[in-house]
């Protein structure tokens, strides 16, 4: 009698773990968002965790909602953004109570090339596409325009009622009920380095000023105060995050640094086993991942207590689509641990990672 030796799916594909590739698009309710506008940008997810919300670049640029946790499962294309350049923010605004179908609102923002449109959209997700067949997208309601500004990253205050945005102009205040705007801080983000803001709490986030030093943002008072760190002048936008109320950030040459904001210090912890990273992200139980590398993306772990990084494989989907992942512009940890990762890259789809269970 022969015996057939079992092979792990997993050895195939990455070391551990699965990934799973949805296309953007959802068969029987919508079209595909066409391959040369499938660069994938913003991403959020709603409270509940069972819907998640992006945008897309490239010829053109699209906002679309998906779940992978329903009934319904799949991505919606919302439509296409009239003159938008890029789109770089999507957040989460509120959720509604509950009706027959989800309804969420979301806040996106839309480069124009001279200027800026901040828009709000009611997002309609059906429970059941097999009960509700007709799905239609309210068009999209533009309800501010930020003349000669580039944002690059913005977010919400705690009571929703303030829209902090790091742009071309420095640091801007937009308060989204009148639409007025208080430039807060003047200093010019460097373009170089990471355009982007890390919140740590409610109540405090940080960015890179020009000179490559970290500012804190009071979100309840609105006011930046500038920290004696610097020297963070080659970092990539997306190797910045936040966990346990602290800062990792990776520079252009793979070196993990890990700023304190409490003690305002800044400490080298370890080395990626490439360098750029192109985006990271942490788990709950502090559980580091990233993709480093260029055009060809190397998955890895970080262990943030000792500083050093697992090389986990390339990225394979072994669920869904069958296909490689090169590239990738944001990841974003779900609400129940799961990892989702924004490939930008012609024909790109939305990638999901299952890490294992810590111990097995």
């Amino acid at each position: 009698m022969t015996t057939r030796k079992k092979t792990r799916l997993s050895q195939h594909f990455v070391a551990e773990g699965r990934f799973y590739a949805m296309p953007l698009a959802f068969e029987g309710e919508s079209f595909p968002i066409p391959s040369d506008e499938s660069y994938l940008n913003a991403f959020a997810e709603a409270p509940s965790g069972e819907i998640f919300f992006g945008t897309t670049g490239g010829s053109k640029c699209h906002v679309f909602a998906g779940s992978a946790k329903r009934n319904c499962t799949g991505i919606l294309d919302l439509g296409v953004v009239e003159d938008a350049v890029d789109i770089p923010v999507l957040l989460h605004f509120e959720t509604p109570p509950r009706q027959k179908s989800l309804m969420e609102e979301i806040i996106f923002i839309a480069n124009t090339g001279n200027s800026t449109d901040i828009y709000h959209h009611h997002v309609y997700f059906p429970f059941d596409s097999i009960q509700e067949p007709s799905f239609n997208s309210d068009p999209f309601i533009k309800k501010a325009t930020l003349k000669n500004i580039r944002v690059e990253d913005a977010i919400l205050t705690s009571d929703k009622k303030h829209l902090i945005c790091l742009s071309s102009k420095g640091i801007l205040d937009h308060e989204i009920e009148t639409g007025g705007n208080i430039n807060i801080y003047k200093g010019k983000p460097h373009r170089k380095v990471i355009r982007k803001f890390a919140r740590i709490n409610d109540s405090f986030a940080y960015f890179i000023d020009g000179e490559g030093r970290f500012c804190e943002l009071n979100l309840d008072t609105r006011s930046v105060r500038e920290t004696d760190v610097s020297g963070c002048s080659d970092a990539k936008s997306w190797g910045f995050c936040a966990f346990d109320e602290k800062i990792l950030y990776a520079n252009s040459a793979g070196d993990f640094f890990v700023f304190a904001p409490r003690k305002d210090s800044l400490k080298k912890i370890g080395k990626a086993i490439l360098p750029n990273i192109q985006c990271m992200t942490v788990l709950p139980d502090k559980r580091i991942y990233g993709v480093a590398g260029s055009e060809i993306g190397l998955f890895f772990r970080l262990n943030i207590e000792n500083g050093k990084s697992e090389g986990l494989g390339a990225i394979v989907s072994a669920l869904g689509a069958k296909r490689y992942g090169f590239e990738f512009s944001k990841m974003l940890t779900g609400k129940d641990g799961e990892i989702y990762l924004c490939e930008k890259d012609r024909g790109g789809h939305l990638w999901i990672y299952f890490p294992r269970m810590k111990g097995n």
